[in-house]
């Protein structure tokens, strides 16, 4: 083809039914915060508890050894919003 644009816009027209269904059958995010009393920076400066956000989507899967396989970490800058969904 003369034209890559054309490629381009055939090849994506075709993941339109793969990326409904991604959709439909996506888990539902959670959110939490884990709390670090007493957290020390490298600095020396301290802070009475550190809170961490975060993510979860689906359930963890662990290996015969009990070490979870399917892990993602989901992080955000620190001027923006944490939820992507």
């Amino acid at each position: 083809m003369k034209n890559p644009l054309l490629l381009v816009l055939l090849f994506c027209a075709q993941l339109l039914p793969v990326a409904g269904w991604a959709q439909r059958n996506y888990p539902t995010p959670v959110e939490g915060d884990f709390a670090l009393p007493k957290f020390r920076f490298e600095s020396g400066e301290t802070l009475p508890t550190l809170t961490i956000h975060y993510t979860t989507i689906g359930q963890p899967r662990r290996d015969k050894a009990g070490k979870i396989v399917n892990a993602v970490l989901i992080m955000h800058g620190t001027t923006g919003r944490a939820p992507i969904f």
